[in-house]
């Protein structure tokens, strides 16, 4: 069994590992076609969703959904083409892109079952909104600051976009981690407790429900005597000056009546 920080550590290497893997494929490719500019990037966010999905377990509908909302959320990135030095700018990016994330995960929660679900969508989009921030910054004013235009080693790479991703993914995955962990927990307790009472109420009911019918019945039947009529007549009726014990007939009969 993990330990607490266990499936949140995994959770953020399964999120962020496949997003490194793809940029390297994406140098290797470059260098070998001589293309710097290639879209080899954008399966970065499908793979990440994908992979990220599937290591909580065989759940192909969360995965399918995370790939397909983050590879649409890297495209919407890739279609951005003009840097702005505004840092105003990078706020509204850090704003959308949080609401973009934001909407990831609660469309991711739909396809788990519903005593799993927990507030993923705000797992989601706070990572998203520091990955909005990150990209914009590194896309507008450090373009300019830092004149990066200029250096062909950030200009063979989509560096923004790695870290985008890496701060999306990585982070969405721990907190993602952390909660399921929490509730995979807590549900398993409740299953645990609910096997046990399937596997031990039929063999208690099998072997002391006769018994304490009978008790009960013979409690009825050989204790209960029946309620006095208030006009002194009628059926099972009972004179104050008799008893039971002088008319031992009255009490068997009014027991079978």
């Amino acid at each position: 069994m993990l330990r607490p920080s266990g499936l949140a550590l995994r959770g953020a290497l399964a999120f962020g590992l496949p997003v490194i893997a793809v940029f390297i494929a994406d140098s290797v490719y470059a260098r070998m076609t001589g293309e710097p500019h290639n879209y080899v990037y954008l399966a970065a966010g499908p793979l990440c969703g994908l992979i990220g999905g599937l290591a909580f377990g065989r759940r192909i509908g969360l995965a399918l959904v995370l790939a397909v909302c983050f590879g649409t959320i890297g495209l919407m990135f890739s279609l951005q083409e003009a840097h702005s030095p505004l840092f105003s700018d990078v706020v509204w990016t850090g704003l959308v892109s949080a609401f973009l994330f934001w909407v990831a995960g609660g469309s991711a929660m739909l396809a788990l079952p519903s005593h799993l679900r927990f507030n993923g969508a705000m797992m989601m989009a706070v990572p998203g909104l520091l990955a909005g921030l990150a990209f914009q910054f590194f896309y507008g004013p450090a373009h300019f600051l830092f004149d990066l235009g200029s250096r062909t080693w950030w200009v063979a790479m989509p560096w923004e976009h790695l870290i985008l991703w890496l701060i999306a993914g990585a982070g969405s995955g721990w907190l993602f981690g952390l909660q399921h962990e929490s509730r995979t927990f807590e549900n398993a307790r409740i299953w645990a407790t609910a096997s046990i009472s399937c596997v031990l109420l039929p063999r208690l009911s099998d072997r002391s429900t006769s018994s304490v019918q009978s008790y009960l019945w013979g409690f009825l039947i050989h204790y209960r005597q029946p309620a006095p009529h208030p006009t002194g007549s009628g059926v099972g009726a009972c004179s104050p000056s008799a008893s039971p014990r002088s008319h031992p007939e009255s009490v068997s009969d009014g027991a079978g009546r």
